[in-house]
């Protein structure tokens, strides 16, 4: 996904930096369709409970996730049936709430989790 949809990979395929480069050009398009395709991909194989897409180009470009949710929905067409593909799909598929912290601090919350989770097990006292 990198060599389609990062930063680096959208500036080499427009000859200019992402950041620079109008809503209106057809460069979007390419990324949504890579990234719905993905996403697709693992709604079908994982069966996520929520897909948070974060990082530079989602940061800078926040209207990419209305047209990755229409590509999204139209690519599986139904086919999965659960409430949140459709009507709720704005909170399916959606930016991290940590914003560009999220893969830190989530890290850090996932270990604290893990550690809680190896301590429950645990005798009293131990």
């Amino acid at each position: 996904m990198e060599g389609l949809a990062s930063g680096p990979a959208i500036a080499a395929r427009a000859g200019a930096p992402a950041h620079s480069i109008s809503a209106a050009d057809a460069v979007w398009d390419d990324v949504i369709h890579a990234l719905a395709q993905l996403l697709h991909t693992l709604v079908l194989a994982t069966a996520p409970r929520r897909i948070l897409l974060g990082g530079g180009v989602m940061q800078a470009r926040p209207e990419l996730l209305a047209g990755l949710r229409r590509e999204l929905a139209a690519s599986l067409n139904g086919y999965v049936p659960h409430e949140d593909l459709g009507v709720g799909i704005e909170s399916y598929v959606t930016s991290p709430g940590l914003g560009s912290r999220a893969g830190a601090l989530g890290a850090l919350a996932l270990a604290a989790d893990a550690v809680g989770d190896s301590r429950a097990g645990a005798l009293p006292g131990v």
